[in-house]
């Protein structure tokens, strides 16, 4: 079981991808269950979570703004995803789960019930400011599967999507520098604390420098998982 972290553009969903490939795991993308959820109701439609209602049309706008879905909204449809998984017996990688503290203490006690706490591991890929807003403003996802495409090398030239063959296209305002600027506020303000949280629960957690390419990334995080290496606070590795 894989958590992994790290600010817009880090490329987590690519390496995500890799994992799924090479060690057989389940991809959970987060952003795709939230725009399928979203996209499948109206804006006046509300979902209900511990008896309080949430309207669909206030959670798009927050999702278009750069701004994250209500924690307890996300970690509703999560933790159906997690049970549904657990009962068909599938490891999971996470790119994008969970994305603040309210989920994390949701949803990784969740994790540690259904699959064990030893079983967990957590990988924070970083990249500087400059470079998510470099890469997420370039990037582009598939028309059809809707499967993002991160702005590499490897994959600048690309006009149709590896998975299915749909056309490649830009998210429109969701790209722009000047949203990529409120989810990187967000990531920091609302995400970077699930480290401490993971760290204080004892899961094993590791910080990859993911300005490389996609191979050399990830040859690092392979490594990292084989090694069992956990940090005692972000750049302190030690063996355990």
């Amino acid at each position: 079981m894989v958590i992994l972290l790290g600010p817009p553009g880090a490329g987590k969903g690519t390496q995500a991808d890799i994992l799924a490939a090479q060690w057989g795991f389940f991809h959970f993308e987060t952003s795709k269950i939230v725009e399928e959820n979203l996209l499948a109701h109206d804006d006046d439609d509300t979902i209900v979570v511990d008896e309080v209602a949430y309207r669909y049309g206030d959670e798009k706008r927050r999702f278009e703004s750069g701004v994250l879905v209500t924690p307890a909204v996300i970690a509703f449809w999560v933790s159906q995803k997690i049970r549904e998984l657990a009962g068909r017996g599938k490891t999971i990688v996470f790119s994008g789960s969970p994305r603040t503290l309210p989920e994390a203490e949701t949803l990784v006690p969740l994790l540690e019930d259904l699959y064990k706490r030893v079983a967990l591991r957590a990988l924070v890929i970083t990249i500087p400011e400059e470079e998510s807003i470099r890469r997420n403003s370039h990037r582009r996802i598939c028309e059809r599967c809707r499967a993002p495409v991160p702005f590499l090398p490897e994959t600048e030239g690309l006009t149709t999507c590896e998975r299915c063959g749909g056309k490649l296209v830009q998210r429109g305002a969701l790209d722009t520098p000047e949203v990529i600027r409120v989810r990187l506020k967000e990531y920091s303000e609302r995400t970077a604390p699930i480290i401490a949280f993971l760290l204080q629960r004892g899961i094993l957690l590791r910080q990859i420098d993911g300005r490389a390419g996609i191979a050399a990334v990830a040859d690092r995080v392979g490594e990292a998982l084989r090694d069992g290496v956990a940090i005692t606070h972000v750049g302190t590795n030690r063996k355990v």
